[in-house]
């Protein structure tokens, strides 16, 4: 990636300088990236990526192409950080961090209960970047941290034994679901997140097996 030079006023910085900005000028560039992803995401509420343009994200961000290319170099360099600023706070891995392990259909309860409520508090994030005109990559990763935490592949494999469905295939049924489940409750009313628990909790355990033919 080359190296950019962010032009304020009559202060010229290299990405890469070891000078320090000063202060006025960090918080301004702070400002304006979050200015920029915010009007990403509003954009991505309505619109396909791939027809949302850089002209577009600058008007919405009122600010010019030029300070755009300031900060990014491409709208997939500007995707790839909305992505890796939304996997931080929505990342499952926060909530197990303070509960601990899941062994427990309790504790699993609880962990999905934390992480809904976070979810629920910055919904427009998320169901911007969970929506049809996503292109997917971030449904993927946050599949996969959950695949890790609250879905077990052996468990899965061992129920399939004997039959000819493949476990990728299966595990994408499961977080389907679990992603409808997620949204409609998230673009909902209701902040009480027991309900979607208990359908969550139901689609992660052996009897939703049973209801594919599975078990």
């Amino acid at each position: 990636m080359k190296k950019r030079t962010l032009y304020y006023g009559n202060f010229q910085n290299s990405e890469n300088d070891s000078c320090q900005v000063p202060w006025f000028l960090e918080r301004y560039i702070i400002k304006t990236k979050k200015a920029i992803k915010t009007a990403f995401l509003n954009l991505l509420k309505e619109n396909k990526y791939h027809n949302i343009t850089i002209s577009a994200i600058s008007e919405t961000a009122l600010i010019n192409r030029k300070t755009f290319y300031a900060h990014y170099e491409t709208k997939d360099e500007l995707y790839a950080d909305v992505i890796e600023d939304a996997l931080r706070v929505l990342s499952p891995a926060n909530v197990l961090n303070e509960i601990g392990t899941v062994e427990t259909e309790k504790k699993k309860k609880e962990f999905i209960y934390q992480t809904l409520l976070n979810w629920k508090q910055n919904k427009d994030m998320l169901s911007a970047l969970l929506s049809e005109n996503s292109d997917g990559t971030f449904q993927q990763k946050l599949m996969e941290q959950l695949s890790q935490i609250v879905i077990s592949k052996k468990e899965v494999a061992k129920n399939l034994e004997g039959t000819p469905f493949d476990i990728d295939v299966i595990c994408n049924i499961y977080f389907n679901t679990f992603f409808c489940i997620l949204s409609h409750w998230i673009e909902g009313e209701s902040q009480d997140p027991m309900q979607p628990i208990e359908m969550i909790t139901h689609i992660f355990s052996k009897e939703y097996l049973g209801f594919l033919g599975l078990s």
